[in-house]
């Protein structure tokens, strides 16, 4: 009786949670995946193309900002216009994306899984991946790709400390390769990775959608807003930008960056 109460899992020795105790559970691990970082998912997942630099992103962005701030400083519709442009062709291309990874879900998540595995297979070759498992078995209470059971199959490493449900206390323990259903190591988180990522995404489809369309209707608001501002812009008189009377210190400096930007064009052109 000791033994088998000794193999039982860690979840069925506790009493059953009361519907309080599950929301509350439930916002710990919304909690938990939010703090994970985007590096460690990408480390276990095979990147279908080369990987980009970092930097390209934020350097995209600030000068996407900064074309919309010079166009209304200066009172430049053709920049505003430009402005406008980007805007569609970030919407375009985030749409592109999220119908591709709609048809493709099934290639991306068979990527994830092998991702997963891989991971557990070389659990102590890859030092960046083994971190990025031990981040995402701990947030998410989960052990393995599928199942504690994959760690059988692994390196030297028996079982890691963040596939236990206290901190500690289960690397050591003897695993059973055959222990039935009801049946696992005590103290072990006795569901897989994978399950847990893709039942967390399920459970929160409503809100990836609504945050989804929130951002297309705020970048379709930003392109219409654009057009609109070009069209009622002062138009350049004798080849200078007209100020606008209420234009600020910002709109000054912006005006004498574009002048000076054209001078060395135009010197370069010569």
């Amino acid at each position: 009786k000791a033994r088998i109460m000794s193999a039982l899992p860690y979840d069925s020795l506790s009493a059953r949670p009361s519907p309080s105790r599950q929301a509350l559970d439930w916002e710990r691990e919304q909690l938990a995946v939010r703090r994970l970082s985007s590096r460690s998912l990408d480390l276990l997942t095979p990147p279908p193309l080369p990987r980009r630099p970092s930097a390209i992103p934020g350097a995209a962005i600030t000068a996407w900002g900064f074309l919309g701030c010079l166009g209304v400083a200066a009172n430049l519709p053709c920049v505003l216009r430009a402005y406008g442009f980007f805007q569609l062709a970030a919407l375009v291309a985030g749409l592109a994306a999220g119908l591709s990874g709609l048809f493709y879900r099934e290639e991306i998540a068979g990527g994830f899984r092998s991702g997963l595995q891989r991971a557990v297979a070389g659990y102590t070759e890859d030092e960046g991946r083994a971190d990025a498992l031990d981040s995402l078995q701990r947030a998410l209470k989960c052990c393995g790709a599928d199942g504690w059971r994959d760690w059988l199959n692994g390196t030297s490493v028996s079982l890691p400390d963040s596939c236990c449900v206290r901190r500690k206390g289960c690397k050591n323990r003897p695993l059973l390769a055959d222990d039935g259903d009801g049946v696992a190591a005590a103290g072990i988180h006795p569901h897989g990775c994978f399950r847990k990522v893709f039942s967390l995404v399920n459970d929160n489809v409503f809100h990836i959608a609504a945050t989804v369309l929130g951002l297309a209707f705020t970048q379709i608001g930003g392109i219409a807003l654009a057009c609109l501002l070009a069209n009622k812009l002062a138009p350049r008189q004798h080849g200078r930008v007209v100020i606008s009377p209420g234009g600020s210190t910002v709109g000054h400096f912006l005006l004498l960056l574009y002048e000076l930007i054209k001078k060395c064009l135009n010197y370069g052109m010569k």
